[in-house]
């Protein structure tokens, strides 16, 4: 068997009427592909088994054959709901466009549609084969959106249908229906083997961003009031607090701003007010707030809450000053997806250095664009949009993308960068007190200088009770 495998797990029907010939597709397929293959002596014999076996992605059918033709059976496909790729197999002589007006995109897009002539040899048909079976997975994938599995978990009743995604074929089988009651069991099993991504169709994307934030605002709001009866375990807040963050991102990026997301915003930001006021000593919530689950997630909720903590401690302590703080750390990576390359915070290291050229920009760049980001929404301050713009810098003047060095970075910023570099350790290595007592030496000897003075004795104070 060769070692590349596309489109593995379905089936590929083969319609030829030439026992000869279909032996030799047979053959070569089989060398090259582990898809189970399906037979069939004729275009109506192809039909019955399409009506019956849904799990075909490509059928290779040639086109002169009794009892119904490629081109009878090229027809039920483009009436029927059935969506195989089609290849048409031939001897090119046998047949005129100007006689086959269904195939005449096939003709005119020699190079780019489904079409294949006899005699071809094995090169010729595993080529076409690979191409269509990943053709048939890309089309797919772009009809889908991925969403956190444990999202739907906001939820009592699902909003849409959802999916799951099979294993190196593309193919999407529906799993919950919409108006099925969600029980979180039901959700565990999927999450107990990994899978963390359950999919959506792609028209009902924008409409389930807008319902899935709705509800995080609202429940949010519940946790966030005064109602001792009310208010849940804080754990539970920052399973809130992180999927607000994933809908906030995809609202921003793929949406453009809605009232829903400045709503979320701000349930969120007063959450964590009154978390902090319920537990000002960062010491006591920190192991509830790291759950890492998705690094970039959370990193937003570690920053957010230590940051606000840090302000606290300072005279720059106002509420304007500590919405900032949030909302830039909830879309300090907006522009930057790849949680890979998020995790990169130094650009002396190994890892930067052995990217590409294009990629080393996208890190480099992207607090840049990040902070143009909010600023094209036209809602966010110009305060906000610097925070995010200078979260990388460093006091040394070795950070990105201005390298810019204690002195040139407001107050503001140097709480953020102080509250970043915490987080993104917590987040990379294992929560233990040897840990704490590594970043702390490490922040005192590189942040206790300049600018970052008075913002590291925050931080330091911020664990104190």
């Amino acid at each position: 068997m060769a070692s590349q495998r596309v489109g593995d797990g379905g089936k590929i029907l083969i319609v030829e009427d030439e026992e000869s010939v279909a032996d030799v597709m047979e053959m070569y397929i089989e060398t090259e592909f582990d898809n189970e293959l399906v037979f069939a002596k004729s275009g109506n014999e192809a039909i019955e088994i399409l009506k019956k076996d849904h799990d075909i992605v490509l059928v290779l059918s040639d086109y002169t054959m009794e009892d119904g033709n490629g081109r009878v059976l090229y027809r039920f496909l483009k009436e029927s709901s059935l969506d195989p790729a089609f290849v048409l197999v031939c001897a090119e002589d046998n047949i005129d466009p100007a006689d086959m007006p269904e195939f005449m995109e096939l003709f005119e897009n020699r190079n780019e549609l489904p079409f294949l002539t006899k005699p071809f040899n094995k090169e010729e048909l595993v080529k076409i084969v690979s191409d269509f079976l990943k053709t048939k997975i890309e089309l797919l994938s772009e009809s889908y959106s991925p969403i956190s599995a444990d999202r739907f978990l906001i939820f009592k009743e699902m909003p849409v249908q959802a999916f799951m995604k099979m294993t190196g074929l593309g193919k999407y089988l529906p799993v919950f229906n919409k108006g099925a009651e969600v029980h979180k069991e039901d959700f565990k099993k999927y999450l107990d083997k990994g899978i963390q991504y359950l999919f959506i169709k792609k028209e009902e994307y924008e409409e389930f961003i807008k319902v899935s934030n709705e509800n995080l605002g609202l429940k949010l709001g519940v946790e966030a009031s005064d109602s001792e009866e009310k208010k849940s375990k804080l754990e539970e807040q920052v399973f809130l607090q992180f999927h607000s963050i994933e809908g906030i991102h995809r609202a921003l990026r793929d949406l453009g701003i809605k009232e829903t997301t400045i709503e979320l915003a701000d349930r969120f930001y007063k959450t964590i007010l009154t978390n902090l006021k319920k537990s000002p000593k960062m010491a006591s919530i920190l192991g509830k707030l790291v759950t890492k689950k998705n690094y970039l997630y959370q990193l937003g909720i570690l920053t957010s809450y230590l940051s606000v903590a840090i302000l606290e401690k300072t005279e720059l302590n106002n509420n304007d000053n500590s919405e900032r703080l949030v909302t830039a750390s909830i879309c300090q990576d907006i522009s930057l997806d790849n949680t890979e390359l998020a995790k990169i915070v130094d650009i002396e290291s190994q890892n930067f250095k052995d990217l590409p050229f294009d990629t080393k920009e996208q890190v480099l760049t992207h607090p840049i664009r990040s902070a143009q980001l909010l600023v094209d929404q036209g809602v966010f301050s110009s305060e906000t949009a610097n925070i995010i713009r200078e979260h990388h810098e460093r006091p040394d003047g070795t950070g990105f993308p201005r390298n810019l060095d204690s002195s040139n970075l407001g107050e503001l910023s140097c709480i953020f960068i102080i509250a970043h570099h915490f987080s993104h350790r917590l987040l990379t290595e294992p929560l233990s007190a040897d840990t704490l007592g590594s970043i702390n030496s490490e922040l005192k000897e590189k942040f206790s200088q300049g600018n970052f003075e008075k913002p590291y004795e925050g931080f330091v104070q911020s664990f104190k009770s």
